[in-house]
């Protein structure tokens, strides 16, 4: 008797929402805005992840934020032994060495504080937009004092034997009443922003917005102009003295002073270029400077060389990943590029020969690494041939503000924040404009191709074009927002994560897209990676959303924190990376793609032969063991 089969399976599939990422060791870098000392221990504020502390001398640091958001925390205060941080939401204060933070904001609960003064047992705080506050007890209860104050944006304070100042973005005002008090110094001599203040007995230094130093003898009565060889309107973020020399931080680097003052020359040529410096510390002989994104360097030798102090400083922006030559690379903002050899374990730096150090994107082709840079010596794109152990500028001198780079067809193309497209055809030697049929001065952000069809993600929707270049179509039909911030493709099909709308897919080219943001939140970047057919779009607070049939339905597998926002992601193996804002680099070595998203699903399973007499044999696409029922009918 030949029995016909009909099978129906239910099938049980794993989620993998349960995702087992673990952070790596780097790369090992970040945004240090500020210090304070508590006995052994040196604290350093970070942007988006906490405060860190080291116990050996800066040597290595720790995360030592328990109870703090996690938000920029820009300045820190120590009386005594509590030491208190500065937040968007008030001040938080620790009493047991950083190892756990509580509130301390009655009446300042909300209110962002951006600087902070000590005198005594006293700790004034500066806010944004609401004047200055003053705790005596430790921040139990705090006490506005703003009487005569003519701007309420307190940037700096600086406190002495003779007086109080405050700067504020509208000159700088002094007290001699303990700020019960306030008048605008004579003349408003101190230009716009005062910036920084340091004080060498009663005689203060104040720095602007355009580096022009000033200083007073009289409390703040009167104020004399020095300052020679300071880079003219770049900015001063901090001052301090030390054994006799004046070191100022600039977004350039770190310039120095050995006549109180009169005239400044750079010391920071170990420090890698482009990278702002935010505030200058000093702790049992040694100074500090904190990066924007180059994370912490010390020197032993009072500013004559400085070494990065960045072990165990995991707070990288990173923007990029690639796999490349069987290495992991990483790009950062403001710390350049790392790699690792060994899955994350360790990091290393490959910033030879990078002159911008706001990396913002890499591109893998064949035997050479590219990357997109950025900082004060321009906008450029660098090229790597042996590994990134030295890169070389393409000197693009025609470009403005590059933004992505991709290759298609055997060219390299380049996506500009205003000037379009540019082409090469000789590997970056010469390039050419390619904007014909693209709006002027839109925003490139992204490309993605499927055979001939090379498109471009923009702020003005997606264009397409089939002929390398030469001119461009609109392909938006569908799509509800023209913010698409990135492009990926699976098989034949073409995804476009977008800042407010979600995610869209299109199956014909870009002809048509329809939304498939089904339970999933909006997206900030969409990629596709190589690990079986499975698309991975990162979210902030750390949410990552996963599809494996194509965009249908989405599941997480988020990050095991809610601190940062994930990238970028890499595959290599069976081992996925998240490049992250603030936290480094994540991997997970245990997922498996290829499944279905949801718990139950049926799926149509071929036997043959079909009818049977005596056996059957099934034929299964998933690697997985599903529960089968069979039921034959005769």
């Amino acid at each position: 008797m030949r029995t016909l089969l009909c099978i129906c399976c239910l099938v049980m599939l794993h989620h993998n929402s349960n995702a087992q990422w673990i952070q790596t060791t780097g790369p090992e870098c970040g945004f240090a805005y500020d210090f304070e000392t508590v006995g052994q221990y040196i604290f350093v504020s970070s942007e988006g992840n906490g405060v860190f502390r080291s116990s050996n001398g800066g040597n290595t640091w720790t995360n030592a934020s328990i109870g703090l958001p996690k938000s920029s925390i820009q300045n820190l205060a120590v009386i005594g032994t509590t030491i208190f941080a500065g937040t968007i939401d008030g001040v938080y204060k620790s009493d047991n060495n950083g190892l756990n933070w509580i509130p301390a904001n009655s009446g300042i609960s909300g209110i962002s504080i951006i600087s902070f003064a000590t005198d005594g047992a006293d700790l004034y705080a500066g806010s944004e937009g609401y004047g200055i506050f003053v705790t005596d007890d430790n921040g139990i209860t705090w006490t506005q004092k703003n009487n005569g104050l003519g701007d309420l944006y307190i940037k700096e304070i600086e406190i002495n034997s003779a007086g109080m100042y405050v700067g504020t973005y509208n000159g700088t005002y002094r007290s001699t009443t303990n700020g019960n008090v306030w008048n605008l110094c004579a003349n408003n001599v101190v230009l716009t922003i005062a910036t920084a203040f340091v004080s060498i007995g009663t005689t203060v230094y104040a720095a602007d917005d355009n580096s022009y130093i000033y200083v007073t003898n009289d409390t703040g009565a009167t104020w004399t102009q020095i300052g020679s060889g300071l880079p003219w309107s770049i900015g001063v973020e901090d001052l301090l003295e030390s054994a006799g020399t004046l070191f100022a931080a600039i977004a350039i680097g770190i310039y120095t002073s050995a006549d109180f003052g009169i005239t400044w020359i750079p010391t920071n040529n170990s420090i890698i270029g482009n990278v702002f410096n935010w505030q200058l510390f000093k702790f049992n002989g040694k100074l500090f400077t904190g990066t924007f994104g180059g994370g912490i360097y010390s020197t032993d030798n009072n500013g004559l060389t400085w070494t990065p102090s960045n072990i165990g400083y995991i707070n990288s922006f990173v923007s990029d990943l690639v796999i490349h030559q069987n290495q992991l690379f990483a790009a950062t903002d403001g710390g350049g590029i790392f790699t690792s050899t060994n899955q994350g374990n360790t990091w290393s730096s490959s910033n030879s020969g990078i002159v911008g150090f706001y990396i913002s994107e890499m591109l893998s082709s064949g035997s050479e690494l590219f990357c997109v840079a950025s900082g004060s010596m321009g906008n450029k794109i660098f090229r790597s041939i042996n590994n990134g152990a030295s890169w070389t500028d393409l000197q693009l001198a025609i470009m403005w503000n590059p933004r992505t780079i991709f290759q298609h067809s055997g060219a390299l193309y380049v996506g500009t924040a205003n000037m379009g497209v540019y082409k090469s055809v000789d590997g970056g030697l010469t390039w050419s404009n390619v904007s014909t049929g693209i709006t002027p001065n839109t925003i490139v952000n992204d490309f993605a191709s499927i055979g001939n069809y090379l498109f471009a993600a923009t702020y003005d929707g997606v264009y397409v074009t089939t002929n390398n270049g030469v001119s461009w179509t609109a392909a938006s039909n569908g799509l509800t927002t023209t913010y698409i911030q990135s492009l990926t493709v699976n098989g034949n099909s073409l995804f476009a994560g977008s800042s407010s709308g979600g995610v869209f897919k299109s199956t014909n080219n870009g002809t048509n897209w329809i939304n498939v943001n089904n339970g999933v939140l909006p997206i900030f970047n969409l990629t596709v990676e190589t690990l079986g057919s499975s698309i991975f779009a990162g979210y902030h607070n750390g949410l990552i959303f996963i599809s494996n049939d194509d965009g249908l339905t989405w599941n997480n597998k988020d990050l095991p924190t809610t601190n940062f926002s994930s990238l970028c992601f890499a595959v290599d193996g069976n081992t996925i990376y998240a490049g992250t804002t603030y936290g480094g680099v994540f991997k997970d070595s245990t997922f498996t793609s290829g499944f279905s998203s949801p718990e139950n699903s049926v799926m149509q399973i071929t036997a043959y032969p079909n009818p049977a007499s005596d056996y059957i044999e099934l034929s299964i696409s998933q690697k997985i063991i599903p529960h089968v029922t069979m039921k034959s009918a005769i």
